[in-house]
């Protein structure tokens, strides 16, 4: 399909100036407002090219479509024409809700974007919700970078972190598939994720599943990760999760471990001596 051009590339700062501004994202409800939606066939509306490889999870779409249903004010998706389609620009769950009930209708206002301005406006809308949308606002993040020349300093001032936090953003798309997968049904939380994302896929696969077994905290994880470093993998989930202690930290190269009791604390050194862990 043939796509419009991007913007000159003499425009990209007035891009990103536009773009970070707080509150773009009430300035174009403002502007949509003021637009007809149209009713347009479902057949004629495709995903988004972009992001259609990111499946909405299921609890979504039933939102939406219990939205749909009940005949509540639902707001109309936004689609940009793409040869003798529309694509969708924002409104991905209720679009794909549309499709799993059947409705041979939706109400849409159609706006023209260039392909950077339509990403630009998509981050601009998720980033509210960045931790939910990690891997939509990646993956955007990646190809502005790659295909347009965007800088990720240029990117953090649009998606309202810092460039450290934008590097790690797109870092998230080298995570295995099946742990993208789950990230994006929330079986894992974007904190999860981030702590997972310097290890090997091998180390990866390892604790994915007993993170989702036993539902390790956000902490849990990233200190059971630290501790690998220095001991065997079910030595460091031993020291963790724990329940003889209430509490562990880890302070630059320090581990704080607090007890319930003295008692429990002699305890646990005991069982560290003779695992020869001490």
């Amino acid at each position: 399909m043939k796509r419009k051009p991007s913007l000159l590339r003499d425009d990209l700062a007035t891009l990103v100036k536009r773009f970070a501004s707080t509150d773009v994202v009430e300035t174009m409800a403002r502007q949509y407002a003021n637009n007809v939606p149209k009713q347009l066939p479902l057949a004629l509306i495709i995903d988004n090219e972009r992001l259609k490889h990111l499946k909405i999870p299921h609890l979504e779409l039933q939102k939406a479509a219990l939205a749909i249903d009940t005949n509540r004010d639902v707001a109309p998706i936004i689609v940009r024409p793409i040869a003798d389609k529309f694509e969708i620009v924002l409104g991905r769950r209720r679009y794909h809700a549309a499709l799993e009930a059947q409705l041979p209708f939706v109400s849409a206002i159609i706006q023209p974007f260039a392909e950077d301005e339509m990403m630009l406006t998509i981050i601009a809308n998720l980033r509210q919700s960045r931790d939910s949308n990690a891997l939509s606002i990646a993956t955007l993040c990646k190809a502005l970078q790659q295909e347009f020349g965007y800088t990720q300093q240029a990117l953090s001032l649009v998606a309202h972190v810092s460039r450290p936090t934008i590097a790690n953003l797109m870092r998230l798309l080298k995570l295995p598939t099946e742990v993208q997968r789950q990230l994006m049904k929330g079986d894992i939380s974007y904190g999860h994720a981030r702590a997972l994302i310097n290890l090997e896929p091998a180390a990866i696969n390892k604790i994915v599943p007993r993170l989702l077994a036993e539902q390790w905290s956000v902490r849990q994880l990233e200190t059971i990760i630290r501790l690998m470093d220095g001991h065997e993998f079910e030595e460091a989930i031993s020291i963790v999760c724990n329940k003889e202690f209430s509490n562990l930290t880890i302070e630059k190269k320090r581990v704080v471990v607090s007890f319930s009791s003295e008692e429990a604390c002699l305890k646990f050194v005991k069982r560290l001596h003779k695992q020869k862990i001490l």
